[in-house]
């Protein structure tokens, strides 16, 4: 209700839209401030809205202008925006330390599916991402936990409650004792994220995505 008020706000003769951002899990658990303040300086003050959006929904909200910038992985089709690469942000498997996949160099998906799982909150884009990557191989993700909070994931993870995935680098900026990280071999998860946008002329899609580029961590 909040976003449909919004936007019929700004919907009204005179008003301005605001830049909506979509990203996703991955993207949105790094620091993402100092990418976000830079257009906002002194001589430009955009009302920039951040939404979390699974990557497939974001290229087809970019195309429908219904978002101005995302944050996607390169496995999606960006055909027709202008893209900016960010950086790798592999998928890895998460065990507990002590589970005899810890010991492994690497796994496929298919492997695990069939192992209990913790997944990160219900309906965040990773998750949603999660589902339907088991979907297509006709295994339906059964959860044992959702947790909406990543350290609490990585702590029930630790636990042995049960496996996750996650990116890489969401892992090492939070550690937590009693894990390990398996490489996946599925190529979907050997990504890199990109920040993409339409090639109107708009000037703060460009900054914007220009913006995340030189601070991306």
């Amino acid at each position: 209700i909040q976003h449909l008020e919004r936007d019929l706000l700004h919907a009204r003769p005179g008003a301005g839209r605001p830049s909506v951002l979509l990203a996703n899990s991955s993207a949105l658990a790094r620091p993402l401030a100092a990418a976000l303040m830079e257009p906002c300086g002194p001589d430009m003050q955009p009302e920039i809205v951040v939404r979390e959006s699974p990557s497939e929904a974001t290229v087809l909200a970019l195309r429908s202008r219904a978002a101005d910038v995302g944050i996607v992985s390169d496995a999606v089709d960006t055909q027709g925006l202008v893209t900016e690469e960010l950086g790798p942000d592999p998928l890895v498997l998460v065990v507990p330390r002590a589970h005899a996949l810890a010991r492994r160099q690497s796994v496929w998906f298919q492997e695990v599916l069939d192992q209990p799982w913790v997944t990160w909150g219900e309906q965040t884009a990773l998750s949603t991402h999660l589902l339907m990557r088991a979907l297509a191989l006709g295994v339906r993700l059964q959860a044992r936990v959702s947790y909406p909070r990543l350290p609490g994931v990585l702590q029930l993870v630790g636990r042995g409650t049960g496996l996750t995935v996650l990116p890489q680098a969401v892992v090492d900026q939070d550690p937590v004792a009693g894990i390990a990280c398996v490489r996946l071999e599925d190529p979907w998860a050997q990504r890199r994220l990109l920040a993409c946008h339409l090639d109107n002329g708009n000037p703060m899609r460009v900054q914007l995505a220009k913006s995340l580029r030189r601070h991306w961590i």
